[in-house]
Parts: structure tokens; C-alpha cells; sequence
């Protein structure tokens, strides 16, 4: 494993590592301020997904293929309302958290029940091509990874801004008027792909959400799953988790300002 940056012990680290999966923490002395993720909504051309609850857009397809885990032609990915990209369109019923690892690949900055139906929140989406995303993407990058030359000709940019937890019988009253922003980023070049978790400071007011599963308050996950292998006999691909309790969630803005790995064979 690489590594980087500091203060990467306030973050719970559990994994089936591949060592083609290199793990960044990257902490850089202070918070994430929010000017300071890329640059989304309308005005920078995003899509939006639709305002609900458990919903998955439709298909974003890709100029560059993405290159996740064995694979190195991945042309469209979706996003969920759920805090997670998948690599392929989740299976009816697997839009929602629920046992993890998920049967498709997914990277996850923020797995949990999330809901957007008042519409105060919203789910922004988009490829960008444009040099000065790029640019970006790659300066991320170098920081982690400065001896690895990457400059991406393909960015996607999600971000979940001001989504509300799912509140169902067992809410938890202290998670009124609570909110989370974080952004999510899949940069590729032509050999390789690196995702980037963005998480700005104040901006994950709640750790866990109820269970439609469970019918309890569960932990968000943060993590990448290769998702199901196997043509005949099927098992759980490799999958990184990063942080998956209370503690290691809550940590992430006030310690770890991203996460950032490649998610692409080296």
C-alpha cells in the first residue's frame, strides 16, 4: 500500500487490499473549505438527479473508459442518491444501502440512506473535459502520488450537496435540520483512473441514517468494491473500507480533508 499525508490514524482502515489499489489519506494541515471542491451545479453544466429517495440516474456515459479493479472498459457509470457511483446499473433492490460489499462495483464516499425529496438537497452529476478540471483532478493527484505522472483527459464530477438522512420510525430526533455535502471524483487518462473523496468541514452533520433493512441507525460506509467475480460460482470481489462506524465517519471532515486511490490496475 502508498500512502500519504498525515493524520490518517483518525480514520478506521478495514480492507481486502489489492496491491494494484493504493490508499491515500490525505490531510493538508487544515479543513476543506468548501470553495475548495470542484467546481459543480448548473452553471458548471452538471446534470441533476432527480429529487427522491433510493433513486439511481440514468446512465452517464463516458469519452474516456474508466479503468476500476480488473476492469479497463467501463464507458458509463450511475449515481445514486445514496451517497455512491456504480459501475454498472444496480440491480432492482440494491439502489439502497444494504449488506455490503453491493453485488456490482461501486466506489462510495458516503454510503447511506439519503433523501432528497423536499428538495432541499440535490445530486449533482457531470464528465467534464475541460482543461482546467483536469488540471485540477491531476494537481489532487500529484500530491498524493508525486512520482506517478497522471494527467487525466476525462473528470467526473459528483457532489451531494445539503442531502438529508432518511428518517423512518426510529429517527433519531438530534438528526433534525442536519445536512451532509461531500463530492466524489473519478479522474482517468487512458492507463489509469483515481477517485477522489472530497469532504469540506461542517459538511457531514449526521454518521448514520436508518435502516429500511435493519429498522435501526446504521453507520455510513466510505469505501471502493469491485463487486461480485465469477462466471458460474460467484463471491464477493476485493473492496477497500475505509470507514464504516461512528467514529472513524465523524472523523473525516475534522481530520481527513480526502481520500484518494487508484482504482486502476498499475
Amino acid at each position: 500500500m502508498r500512502a500519504a499525508g498525515h493524520r490518517s490514524a483518525a480514520v478506521g482502515t478495514r480492507a481486502l487490499l489489492l496491491p494494484l489499489l493504493p490508499l491515500l489519506l490525505a490531510g493538508r494541515g487544515g479543513c476543506l473549505r468548501r470553495q475548495e471542491l470542484f467546481p459543480y451545479g448548473p452553471e458548471n453544466g452538471d446534470l441533476e438527479l432527480e429529487s427522491g429517495d433510493d433513486l439511481v440516474s440514468p446512465a452517464l456515459e463516458l469519452s474516456t473508459a474508466l479503468r476500476f479493479f480488473d476492469k479497463s472498459d467501463i464507458l458509463s457509470v450511475y449515481v445514486s442518491t445514496n451517497g455512491l457511483i456504480a459501475m454498472s446499473e444496480p440491480p432492482a433492490g440494491e439502489s439502497h444501502p444494504g449488506l455490503f460489499p453491493p453485488t456490482f462495483g461501486a466506489v462510495a464516499p458516503f454510503l447511506a440512506d439519503l433523501d432528497t425529496t423536499d428538495g432541499l438537497g440535490k445530486v449533482y452529476y457531470r464528465e467534464d473535459l475541460s482543461p482546467s478540471v483536469a488540471q485540477l483532478a491531476a494537481d489532487h493527484v500529484q500530491r498524493g502520488f508525486p512520482d506517478v505522472p497522471f494527467q487525466p483527459s476525462s473528470v467526473v464530477v459528483v457532489t451531494w450537496e445539503s442531502v438529508a438522512p432518511y428518517r423512518g420510525p426510529g429517527e433519531d430526533p438530534a438528526q433534525e435540520g442536519e445536512r451532509n455535502t461531500f463530492q466524489a471524483v473519478l479522474a482517468s487518462s487512458d492507463s489509469s483512473s483515481y477517485a477522489i473523496f472530497l469532504y469540506p468541514e461542517d459538511g457531514l452533520q449526521f454518521t448514520t441514517t436508518f435502516s429500511k433493512r435493519d429498522e435501526n441507525q446504521v453507520p455510513a460506509v466510505v469505501a471502493f468494491s469491485q463487486g461480485q467475480v465469477g462466471l458460474v460460482w460467484k463471491s464477493d470481489g476485493a473492496y477497500n473500507i475505509f470507514a464504516n462506524d461512528r467514529e472513524s465517519i465523524g472523523n473525516l471532515a475534522k481530520y481527513v480533508s480526502a481520500f484518494l486511490g487508484s482504482v486502476s490496475p498499475q
